[in-house]
């Protein structure tokens, strides 16, 4: 995967560009339903991420902040990657209606993960 990532999921997407963009440090796959799941090779662990309505717009901002948030990134990953970070939605018109940004209890559901992991 980490290898050819266009192989992934294709030219552009999200996985592929997470791969990419990290030169396989970061390896990840989404599925069905707004599933993600993927590693941080340098640090030994890995994450299972599910959007809860299934909409998988929502993905790249969640992941990066649970990254972020749980120091899966580098200054590197986080400029690379910011693009998909807080993507904006837009009308018929193409004017910018708002913005997918993460929840706001995913940074206490992230110290929560770090203690159980002794981080």
């Amino acid at each position: 995967m980490a290898s050819h990532p266009e192989r992934v999921s294709g030219a552009g997407r999200f996985d592929t560009e997470l791969m990419r963009l990290t030169l396989g440090r970061l390896v990840g796959k989404g599925g069905g339903e707004a599933v993600h799941a993927g590693i941080v090779r340098d640090h030994g662990w890995g994450w299972a991420l599910k959007v809860a309505d299934g909409n998988r717009r929502a993905t790249p901002p969640a992941l990066l902040a649970l990254l972020d948030q749980l120091g899966g990134l580098t200054a590197e990953d986080r400029e690379s990657l910011a693009r998909w970070r807080r993507p904006e939605l837009t009308n018929n018109r193409q004017e910018t209606v708002g913005a997918i940004v993460p929840a706001p209890g995913l940074a206490l559901a992230c110290r929560s993960a770090q203690k159980r992991a002794g981080q």
